[in-house]
């Protein structure tokens, strides 16, 4: 960490001399995607990954908020939180029968696409999240 730096970047937690986080200090916060239109939402915490899909089995956090949207596919995107903070989407190579869309990038299945807090992530036509990354309060 650059000299002076009191708080991990990603995460905000506080930072001792040697720039690892301080014990007792709060875990990082989760990316959490809510859901626009019906409020719903889900939060992938540092280090996990987090299936969106209609399939319970493959998907079971977000199965239950998709399954009567017909435009997303059983199995159709990946979130995920590496433990240095980044989260990135990805569309489920030969799953996602209407695509996938990061605001107005359509992404190549199999390929993933960095995330930031704010953006929209479209599954198919229909179906939208809003991006809200760690730390940040409430939701859009």
């Amino acid at each position: 960490m650059p000299e002076g730096v009191d708080a991990c970047p990603a995460c905000l937690s506080p930072l001792g001399a040697s720039g690892t986080a301080v014990p007792g200090s709060p875990p990082p916060a989760a990316w959490r995607l809510v859901f626009r239109g019906t409020g719903g939402h889900l939060e992938v915490p540092p280090g996990a990954e987090l299936r969106l899909g209609r399939d319970a089995d493959w998907a079971p956090e977000a199965a239950g908020l998709l399954a009567g949207e017909t435009s997303v596919s059983a199995r159709h995107a990946l979130v995920a939180h590496g433990e240095d903070g980044a989260a990135s989407v990805t569309e489920v190579p030969q799953g996602a029968t209407n695509g996938v869309r990061v605001n107005d990038r359509v992404l190549s299945p199999g390929r993933s696409e960095p995330l930031r807090d704010g953006d929209t992530v479209w599954l198919g036509p229909w179906v939208a999240l809003r991006v809200c990354g760690p730390g940040r309060a409430g939701g859009p």
